[in-house]
């Protein structure tokens, strides 16, 4: 069965959470500190939890409102309070089970809710057939008594009872009648549930920073510590199928030792399909008395780092891969004992950097949601999957409100969303803007004039831009170390189109020193025109140019070709004309682009030099596709 969703009420911070959908494999509960992420966990994890943990009214409701709640249980005035609420679906394998022994009295996907009291009290919800049922409990009876009378049956357990009494021999019908009241008394759905599905409910399991894995620990404390990282370490023996007495014994040492190394291997092979940041990591064990008069057996979990050759002790070392081995080592003694559970994890990769984050986000996927349902919180966007933001629930505590669940990002504020946004936004960037060949531009008119231009060439047979090349401006020359250091690092085949200064140069050459470009692939747009320097507009013949930036701005209708200065580029030349004629307009350069998807080509034709100087650059820039 699925866990559809939940609803927490009255426990801690929360009054009420709302239902909090859980539909999909993955949830993800986004929101600032403090907002009641771990809150919402841990209340789900006492529904059923892997190991033992109730609630505990006293601890668990909310405080500003306990003392009152108290008076009121005692008095009568008030129930004790509901603290969970549940709704899963039944899959097929639940519905098959319960025919076997019921018979079809309950639909495929059929909903089952639970809910449960601080006192420990469940309320179990399901559609029953009783009609159904009671075919295939008369069915059943008479198939196992050698005389059974010939019995209708009913639409309901009531007529049922009445019916049987109602018989002049109640020889055989006798423990019928016994075992249908008994089952009356407590409610068709709760007998289902106590012979089917009660066992059948998903175990839930709850990993956070407490349950990674301590480093070292007494053979004498491991067994019965409630320490979550001894826990841990007390499992991973367990997977080597070891006992904490066995190694005190220090009997069959090579065995325990090779058994031991064994489950270690296995565990960080698994950990180095999804961990990138360093694979020459292994671990290792040893145990030896401790100093003092105790005398007490230590048992010692290491890591080896091979390149440098030195160990260190397990909880001393980078935390992302201690969080991956204790996780996995869990994992893998969850998976042994149990085969339906809901992963809960709190903040995890916390400690990982944003590549490896992206690792965890794909073992979440392809290993863990595989065959169990997880729930995970997380403020850092790159544990957000893009892919899928239907399955991101925004977590805030409002004020005089308390906690509350949504999956619409647009009713909470903009410290609540963040993530959300920043995974949005990196999504976008490497979506929309990379691909893999990027051509890196200045600005975004310089993307427009080339796609307007390559068009014009295609429709006359000619060489435009090719298609393979994803344009990404990125705001000029001064900018360019960044977007090809970290554009660059994504292994992307890069080509620089642009105007080099001087005061640019050093940054250049710098790029090519470091070998992030080589020579071969900056391209400066003056190789185009017959002049020193020289911007994307500079590849119009001025005339054309004009009659764009007049379209654009009609207040510049006295501008004309021989009233331009004499410096190079043209963008600064209008400039100066603008400033010596005391023109009130503000010239943005963008803007004649955006005209230009209307009118180039069309009010404004393109002269033959134009489109061989574009023809001629689109030339260039397409041979460097690899």
């Amino acid at each position: 069965m699925h866990l559809s969703h939940y609803q927490v009420l009255n426990y801690k911070n929360i009054d009420d959470s709302t239902k909090i959908d859980t539909g999909s494999k993955v949830t993800c509960f986004v929101g600032k500190n403090e907002a009641g992420k771990t809150t919402l966990l841990q209340a789900l994890y006492r529904l059923n939890p892997v190991e033992e943990c109730t609630y505990d009214e006293v601890r668990d409701y909310p405080r500003k409102k306990l003392r009152a709640y108290q008076r009121n249980v005692k008095s009568g005035k008030e129930q004790v309070a509901t603290v969970l609420k549940t709704v899963f679906t039944l899959d097929t394998s639940d519905i098959h089970a319960i025919s076997e022994e019921h018979g079809s009295c309950v639909s495929k996907g059929a909903k089952l809710s639970v809910d449960i009291k601080y006192n420990g009290n469940r309320t179990i919800g399901l559609s029953v057939d009783e009609e159904e049922w009671l075919k295939n409990y008369i069915k059943d009876k008479r198939a196992s008594e050698e005389e059974s009378p010939t019995v209708k049956t009913t639409k309901d357990i009531e007529s049922q009872i009445a019916a049987l009494e109602a018989l002049e021999d109640q020889t055989v019908v006798a423990g019928w009648i016994d075992e249908l009241k008994n089952i009356q008394d407590k409610s068709l759905t709760i007998h289902i549930w106590n012979t089917i599905l009660e066992d059948r409910i998903p175990k839930i399991f709850f990993f956070d920073d407490y349950r990674i894995m301590k480093g070292q620990a007494s053979l004498d404390q491991i067994t019965d510590s409630t320490d979550d990282g001894i826990k841990t370490l007390n499992e991973l023996l367990a997977l080597a199928d070891i006992t904490p007495q066995e190694l005190q014994q220090n009997t069959n040492y090579e065995h325990h030792k090779a058994n031991l190394e064994a489950i270690a291997n296995e565990i960080t092979d698994d950990v180095f399909k999804y961990w990138k940041q360093n694979s020459q990591l292994e671990v290792e064990f040893d145990v030896n008395r401790a100093p003092g008069n105790n005398q007490a057996e230590i048992f010692h979990v290491r890591i080896k780092n091979n390149k440098h050759r030195v160990t260190v002790p397990f909880d001393e070392r980078s935390r992302g891969f201690v969080w991956f081995f204790s996780f996995l080592t869990a994992f893998k003694k969850l998976s042994q004992d149990h085969s339906n559970v809901i992963i809960l994890l709190d903040e995890p990769g916390l400690n990982l950097h944003a590549s490896a984050q992206a690792d965890l986000l794909r073992f979440i996927e392809e290993v863990l949601a595989t065959d169990h349902q997880i729930i995970y919180t997380t403020h850092s966007p790159f544990m957000i999957d893009s892919q899928h933001l239907e399955r991101v629930r925004t977590v805030e505590d409002l004020e005089d409100v308390g906690v509350k669940v949504s999956s619409d990002c647009l009713s909470v504020d903009h410290n609540t969303v963040f993530p959300l946004q920043a995974a949005m936004g990196y999504s976008l960037a490497q979506t929309l803007f990379l691909g893999p060949n990027c051509l890196l531009v200045e600005g975004p008119s310089d993307l427009l004039y080339m796609q307007i231009l390559s068009e014009v060439l295609r429709d006359k047979g000619r060489e435009g831009l090719s298609d393979k090349w994803a344009i990404t401006p990125v705001g000029g020359a001064d900018k360019l170390a960044t977007f090809a250091t970290l554009i660059g690092s994504n292994e992307l085949n890069i080509c620089v189109l642009m105007d080099i200064t001087k005061k640019d140069q050093q940054r250049v050459d710098n790029l090519i020193k470091n070998h992030f470009l080589t020579r071969k692939q900056i391209i400066e747009l003056n190789q185009f025109t017959k002049q020193k320097d020289a911007d994307i507009e500079d590849l119009f013949t001025p005339g054309e140019y004009i009659k764009l930036v007049k379209k654009t701005y009609p207040k510049l209708k006295q501008l004309t070709v021989t009233k331009l200065g004499q410096q190079p580029r043209i963008i600064k030349r209008i400039e100066s004309f603008i400033k010596s004629e005391k023109i009130d307009t503000p010239f943005n350069h963008f803007k004649p682009s955006q005209t230009a998807l209307s009118v180039i080509g069309k009010d404004i034709p393109v002269s033959e030099e134009t489109l061989a100087r574009f023809e001629a650059m689109f030339n260039k820039v397409n041979i460097m596709l690899p």
